[in-house]
């Protein structure tokens, strides 16, 4: 995989923790439309940072396999 490619996944997973935290945060889920927006842009995230994190882990398996 490209290297540009795996720079922009690694960055979206962190997004993705980033995102949960915010919807943790009492201040987020008080304000329903930032805590709607957040949750929507979550939902999108989550399948791609999923498949992500099996590619990494399949990687490091072939990796040790080799």
């Amino acid at each position: 995989m490209k290297e540009s490619l795996l720079k922009k996944l690694e960055s979206l997973a962190e997004h993705q923790m980033e995102i949960e935290a915010l919807l943790a945060d009492a201040s987020v889920i008080n304000n329903q439309k930032r805590f709607r927006d957040l949750s929507r842009e979550y939902a999108e995230v989550k399948p791609v940072v999923a498949c992500f994190t099996e590619y990494r882990k399949m990687s490091e398996q072939i990796a040790s396999a080799k």
